[in-house]
């Protein structure tokens, strides 16, 4: 009788032990990798957020070569106690008159410039462009965001003061550099030669590129273009609580400047008023306040959802990223056309 050969078949797989070694093997490599994918997206989003910049910067270098101007940040806007707009306040914006130089002529196109683009404070205004959803002013603008910033797409809201109301309003993260806080101040001609007094004793002019019914031209850049900003970012997050966000086709002050200083308060030493610095939130006190650690109202600082700072163009066109810590009299130095100060680095 043959002998025969029985053959064992053993059953394989993973212990529990091995599986859960497994698991913890991929659970490290998952937290090992995603703060690099996460730091790769931040880095793509930051370039196209710079790409913005430099489409603004040619906008406004085409625009001034058009007209031998920059655009106002504001047109007649309602916001200003000046009663020298009361009966036209349109609250009309430097972006709209970009809008041809941004690849945006048929939305240019659909504005009226004899009709308000939103509500004014203290002015009957003309009737406002539009039904809800008001068309243009709630057209989403792309070249207009920063992708690393989520914030809501369209704002409604009363503010905190009249002045910031705003109804279906497309936003914007970049802001016109305006220099210091302030009404009639804003408005261009009015503060055109006012001067400041430095630290350092020296007698300055305040002036910024962009304000209310005017703006600079490049032979005004006299402290040279490549060492003048023009434009910054500014998020929702670093805004006057949640009411107030920077927009794009709605006059608000406070949704279209970006600003480094309060208005004085009984002196044209405003240095020693409130100082508004890079990314810092509302309910800072900052380095130097008056009336002493009063809160900041932060709705027009320049601010980004950037670590560590926020891109600006400047007049020459090219795109600078400037830490949250610059010196804050370089940072104004570089927000101010004619100071004739020297910034150097920064």
């Amino acid at each position: 009788m043959s002998g025969r050969q029985i053959s064992r078949h053993s059953k394989t797989g993973f212990t529990l032990i091995e599986l859960l070694v497994v698991i913890a093997i991929v659970a490290t490599l998952v937290a090992l990798l995603l703060p690099a994918v996460q730091r790769a997206r931040e880095s793509a989003r930051r370039t196209q957020c710079k790409s913005n910049l430099k489409q603004i910067g040619l906008a406004l270098q085409n625009y001034h070569d058009t007209h031998n101007i920059f655009p106002p940040a504001l047109i007649n806007s309602g916001d200003y106690a000046n009663t020298n707009f009361y009966s036209f306040s349109l609250n009309h914006t430097g972006w709209t008159m970009l809008l041809p130089h941004l690849d945006q002529a048929p939305l240019y196109g659909q504005f009226d410039f004899d009709i308000a683009s939103g509500p004014s404070q203290r002015a009957a205004a003309p009737p406002v462009i539009g039904a809800p959803p008001q068309v243009p002013t709630s057209t989403i603008l792309n070249m207009l965001l920063c992708p690393s910033d989520e914030s809501p797409r369209l704002y409604t809201s009363n503010g905190k003061a009249s002045e910031y109301r705003v109804t279906n309003a497309a936003p914007s993260n970049y802001v016109f550099a305006g220099g210091r806080n302030g009404e009639d101040a804003q408005i261009y001609s009015v503060y055109a030669n006012l001067k400041v007094v430095l630290p350092n004793g020296l007698s300055v002019r305040y002036l910024s590129a962009f304000g209310n019914n005017g703006a600079a031209r490049m032979v005004d850049l006299t402290d040279g273009a490549s060492n003048t900003i023009l434009v910054g970012e500014s998020v929702k997050t670093h805004s006057y609580t949640n009411d107030w966000t920077p927009i794009w086709g709605q006059g608000k002050h406070a949704g279209i400047y970006g600003r480094v200083v309060a208005e004085p308060v009984g002196s044209v030493n405003y240095f020693n008023n409130q100082r508004y610095r890079i990314n810092e939130p509302y309910g800072s006190t900052g380095a130097v306040t008056n009336p002493a650690n009063a809160q900041l109202p932060y709705a027009w600082v320049f601010s980004s959802k950037h670590t560590g700072g926020a891109h600006f163009v400047k007049g020459d066109g090219s795109v600078v990223f400037l830490s949250q810590n610059i010196d804050w009299i370089i940072f104004n130095y570089l927000n101010y056309i004619a100071d004739n100060q020297v910034v150097g680095e920064f």
